[in-house]
């Protein structure tokens, strides 16, 4: 019975409240300018239009009223069509106008700089041509501003740097050029700043660090050269920060540690150079740090494994040497990018075992060293887990655990080496040896280099779970092809990737395929080669 009282209770207050919503007298011009907003944008054609022009004002879908003013407009992802309606501007009491995700099209009219009470204005994921009006900046209210996803060109207007109430500026993915203007320090309310994707240039302004309420700073994908600016570190409450592709050069801030709210820094496909600064595995919050393709030298900082919070590091791409601290074979990390450097096994043989996820090679290659006819190499860690195939003219000539091979023969020679706990191997430099013939007794002189030789090397053989392929292209062709096929001729795993003329690396993963004898074809324009392998998991 009281279940009974309680659901009568609600079912009386819903419609209570909806009488209320009915029951609202509505402004005879707002109510007209919706009806013409309707027409404009093809609203017959909207996916929601739920009792426009067939109920009353308050229940049609987007809109809602306060004291019988038009307060918001919604229409969010609704096929809305043609250009943004002019009348939208006699709305003078509306406050949240969202139109993302639509099919608008034409320039932002003038008219929407008259709205004096706007706080959002959201027209992201459109087609709006045109520049950006600098007559938004009389919106003197405004709070949020939303144009991503547009065909918007021209300057930022230095005129949204008087919009003293701003505090969200998304400008991503248009076309827009030329610099940040100076006039936006002015901005002392604003916490996001997202202008990414588009084709803004010159240098990074230092005064960005002084917002003193900034939370989220995203300026990647553009043509901004120069060096970071130091003031970035005075960011107390940013979260992340996302400079990625850019031409930036310069060393990385040293002082970035003392932004405390930092979760995510991401300085990669820069021009950065130097080492990366020990304190930033001091940052307290710091979670993803994303410094690849740079030109950064020096060792991996400990600093960096014994971070708090720090689970994802790719440093990958860079000139990092080793060894590698012990400190990184923390299991807290959970993905970890290493390769693209010079380092080798020293130190790498723990992460392995701890770390859930690794890319460790490709490495630079490592150099040989040669005395006489005596070659060597170092590629750290343990010696007991490493194996050496060594190669003459492109053919194996010896596997063994030793890390040196006396060249008999004249030729040109190289390694590959691998761990057997580390997925990934090492190769070097080729060197040339010279043998004369009449010091090897029985041996008359052979050619150097024989006509016919392999353009690619497969290893492991036999394999477990990738294996390694180098290539070796005379001629350019647009395109490799990578098949492998059973005893029974079915292809099990087929490959197509872009060629590229000389030497160049490749792993490909065999988890997916059984235990057995596989063959590998390789083809690239005329070169046309085949070897046997082995899986064994």
């Amino acid at each position: 019975m009281r279940m009974l009282s309680k659901v009568i209770s609600a079912v009386i207050l819903c419609y209570v409240h909806l009488s209320t919503i009915v029951a609202q007298p509505v402004n005879k011009q707002d109510s007209l300018i919706l009806v013409a907003i309707y027409h404009a944008t093809d609203g017959r054609l909207w996916r929601q239009n739920t009792n426009w022009l067939s109920g009353p004002v308050p229940t049609w879908h987007g809109v809602e009223l306060t004291n019988g003013r038009v307060t918001t407009l919604a229409l969010t992802n609704n096929n809305l069509s043609g250009q943004v309606p002019p009348v939208l501007g006699k709305l003078d009491a509306l406050i949240r106008l969202y139109l993302s995700n639509n099919r608008l099209t034409g320039k932002i009219p003038f008219e929407l700089s008259r709205l004096s009470n706007l706080e959002a204005l959201d027209l992201s994921g459109n087609q709006l041509t045109g520049h950006i009006p600098s007559a938004l900046a009389r919106l003197s209210n405004l709070r949020e501003l939303y144009l991503p996803r547009n065909q918007l060109t021209g300057r930022i207007p230095s005129a949204l740097g008087n919009m003293k109430n701003l505090e969200t500026i998304f400008l991503s993915f248009n076309p827009i050029y030329g610099r940040i203007p100076a006039r936006l320090r002015r901005l002392s309310t604003l916490g996001r700043l997202i202008i990414t994707d588009t084709r803004i240039s010159g240098r990074i302004p230092a005064f960005i660090g002084y917002y003193p309420k900034l939370n989220t700073l995203s300026l990647s994908n553009n043509r901004l050269r120069g060096r970071i600016p130091s003031s970035l570190s005075r960011l107390i409450h940013v979260s992340a920060i996302e400079l990625q592709h850019n031409a930036l050069t310069g060393k990385i801030p040293s002082h970035l540690d003392q932004m405390d709210n930092l979760f995510d820094l991401d300085l990669s496909f820069n021009k950065l150079s130097g080492h990366i600064p020990s304190n930033l595995g001091h940052a307290p919050n710091l979670q993803r740090l994303f410094l690849s393709y740079n030109r950064l030298t020096g060792r991996i900082p400990p600093s960096l494994g014994a971070a708090a919070n720090l689970y994802e590091i790719r440093v990958d791409n860079n000139q990092l040497s080793g060894p590698l601290p012990a400190s990184l074979a923390d299991p807290f990390i959970k993905d970890l990018w290493l390769n693209g450097n010079r380092l080798n096994f020293a130190g790498m043989e723990k992460i392995a075992d701890s770390v859930q996820r690794y890319i460790f090679y490709p490495q630079a290659n490592v150099p040989i060293k040669k005395r006489g006819n005596m070659l060597s190499v170092d590629v750290g860690g343990t010696p007991a887990n490493n194996s050496y195939t060594w190669y003459r003219n492109m053919e194996v000539v010896a596997t063994t655990n030793e890390p040196f091979y006396n060249a008999i023969i004249s030729g040109s020679y190289f390694v590959w080496a691998t761990n057997a706990r580390i997925n990934g191997l090492l190769v070097s430099d080729p060197v040339y040896v010279t043998v004369p013939a009449d010091t090897i007794p029985g041996l008359k002189p052979i050619p150097t280099l024989p006509k016919e030789q392999p353009f690619f090397i497969l290893s492991p053989n036999p394999a477990v779970k990738d294996i390694y392929i180098r290539l070796l292209l005379d001629k350019h062709s647009p395109w490799l092809d990578i098949t492998i096929t059973d005893m029974n001729r079915r292809v099990v795993l087929h490959k197509r990737q872009a060629a590229m003329k000389g030497q160049s690396f490749m792993m490909v993963d065999i988890q997916g395929l059984d235990n057995g004898m596989y063959v590998l074809t390789v083809r690239s324009g005329e070169q046309l080669g085949s070897k046997q392998f082995l899986i064994l998991h």
